[in-house]
Formats: structure tokens, sequence, C-alpha cells
């Protein structure tokens, strides 16, 4: 479950869209409060990050495996950008 019709986003969530695509792990954001997507590939890779505002279909630019829906301006706060890889288990 997502963040649709929650107040706030209190901490990132992940998802995992189980094989890469664009179009097929696009979002929404209708009913929800503006939040940062960051899309990774299966490397774990950030492919895109962008901000999110209610009420918008986003199809990621790239292939993507992973989703991680964060506070918005976290992404920033925390200095991530495309090419970088993440780790987690």
């Amino acid at each position: 479950m997502g963040i649709m019709f929650k107040p706030r986003l209190r901490e990132p969530l992940l998802f995992d869209f189980e094989r890469e695509g664009t179009f097929s792990n696009s979002i929404h954001s209708a009913f929800c409060i503006a939040f940062d997507a960051i899309f990774l590939d299966s490397g774990k890779k950030i492919v895109e990050v962008r901000r999110v505002r209610p009420f918008r279909f986003v199809v990621p630019k790239k292939k993507c495996r992973y989703l991680i829906e964060a506070p918005a301006g976290d992404a920033a706060r925390l200095g991530l950008r495309k090419g970088m890889a993440l780790d987690w288990k």
C-alpha cells in the first residue's frame, strides 16, 4: 500500500515491481501529498529522481525495477541523484 489518503509520509516506502519496465512500472499520485519518487534499476542504481505533485501520472523515463517513495525534499536533502547506487537487504 502506498501513500494514498495519508496526511503525510513519515518514512520512505520501497516498492519492488519484480521486473524492469517503464510504462508497466508507472505510478500515479491521485489523492496523495507531494513526494519524491526515486526510481532504481535491477542493480539498485538510481535512474531517475522526481518530485511528484498530487494528481499526476508518472512514467519513468528509463527502465526501473524499484521505486522509493520518500517525503518531499528527502532526495535533495540526502543528495540522491541519478547514477548513485543504493544497497539494502
